[in-house]
């Protein structure tokens, strides 16, 4: 378990409907969440390196840090020409809002990466504090509400569990299960 809690324990209900049409599918729930998810998963996965550096040096879970990208950008797909969203008030991959805080780095950088996960992180100790019998991932949950992202980070964890360098391994997701063989030369930290 993550010093940030578990995300198999954070119970998730998926995308609302406006996100859901995103990708023009008149979808919602667990079913969006998968599919944007899976549509995300090449663009996440080219930041794989980062996200594994940013992981190892914070102690978040990688497939967290890859659902933020995923849900606040579409890994970049849904930025505008200077690298925004939110009508301008948003930055990069992650989406630092820029009314609150001084984005640090390249819109794709490691830099970028590291200042969202240190926010999320920030979030959460603010929310522990605040409650400190709920558990790490009860905790999680609450800050994955204010985030956006708890199923999107359920997909990509299993589907980062592979991407990410686990030898054969079978993958749950949503009840169906898969074998994927990877190439072992990689070795992913604790996902």
């Amino acid at each position: 378990m993550s010093k940030y809690g578990n995300l198999n324990d954070i119970p998730a209900t998926g995308a609302s409907p406006e996100t859901g049409r995103q990708d023009g599918e008149n979808i919602s729930g667990v079913i969006a969440s998968e599919k944007l998810a899976k549509a995300d998963l090449q663009r996440v996965n080219s930041y794989k390196e980062k996200i594994m550096s940013v992981s190892r040096k914070t102690g978040m879970d990688p497939a967290i840090i890859a659902a933020m990208m995923s849900r606040e950008s579409r890994a970049g797909k849904a930025l505008d020409a200077n690298h925004e969203g939110d009508h301008g008030n948003a930055f990069g991959l992650m989406q630092i809002d820029k009314r609150r805080h001084t984005p640090r780095g390249a819109w794709n950088s490691e830099e970028h990466i590291l200042q969202a996960t240190e926010i999320l992180i920030s979030m959460f100790e603010t929310i522990k504090k605040k409650f400190p019998s709920w558990s790490r991932s009860y905790v999680m949950k609450g800050v994955q509400h204010t985030t956006r992202v708890q199923t999107t980070s359920r997909v990509l964890m299993q589907l980062t569990e592979i991407q990410l360098g686990r030898t054969t391994r079978m993958i749950l997701l949503h009840g169906q299960s898969f074998t994927k063989e990877m190439d072992t030369k990689d070795h992913a930290v604790g996902i």
